[in-house]
């Protein structure tokens, strides 16, 4: 019940429902990895620079606080941002863990390069913090990983049509996160094993508001 609360809690801070929401957010699927993860999150638009070098004003609407009325992003070819995000599990990781017992989070920084209004290509790095409930129903300890990310790559079909159609993007990422996991990690009752780092891909759709800006 916990969770659920949490996550409607994201769902309504992070899903935009106007057109001065802010600048988007989406939902990511990890795979190749143990645990089983997915949830939602939403990158912070720290800065923005045209092809020449200059700065461009309201990258980040901060939730329509400080709406984009001049920018446009046909003109966006570099950006930094933060990534908040939210994770939990939705399957079985271990033999020895209940479902929906593993919660984490993830912090990160991002280096994103606009090749084109369709493409966009990054790579960063941050910290996972991990906790939650072992199979016997006590909170097993918490503890936190490093991640980092050598590729993302984001793809925005639609650059005609409504608000939330050119809004619409898909991305998928390689990240490497330091020092694995095994199933003591996340039960208090086994032995903590040392476990070499995991490579995940994680596969996600969300909106990109900004871009309803294109052409304008």
């Amino acid at each position: 019940m916990k969770r659920l609360t949490l996550l409607l809690v994201l769902a309504c801070a992070l899903v935009p429902g106007t057109a001065r929401a802010n600048s988007g957010t989406f939902w990511d699927w990890l795979y190749g990895l143990d645990p089983k993860l997915t949830g939602i999150g939403t990158d912070i638009h720290l800065g923005c620079l045209a092809a020449d070098g200059k700065f461009i004003e309201h990258c980040e609407e901060a939730w329509g606080m400080r709406p984009a009325r001049s920018m446009r992003i046909a003109d966006l070819k570099h950006e930094i941002d933060f990534r908040v995000a939210y994770f939990f599990e939705y399957g079985h990781s271990y033999p020895s863990t209940n479902a929906d017992s593993i919660h984490a989070w993830k912090f990160m920084g991002i280096y994103r390069y606009r090749a084109d209004q369709h493409i966009s290509v990054g790579l960063g790095g941050g910290v996972m913090p991990f906790y939650g409930k072992g199979p016997d129903g006590a909170s097993f300890d918490s503890f936190t990983r490093g991640i980092w990310m050598p590729l993302s790559v984001t793809y925005a079909p639609a650059t005609k049509g409504g608000n939330f159609k050119k809004a619409f993007f898909i991305h998928t990422e390689a990240s490497f996160i330091t020092g694995g996991f095994s199933p003591g990690d996340f039960d208090n009752r086994l032995p903590k094993t040392e476990s070499k780092g995991e490579w995940n891909i994680s596969v996600g759709a969300g909106f990109d508001l900004r871009r309803r800006f294109i052409g304008r």
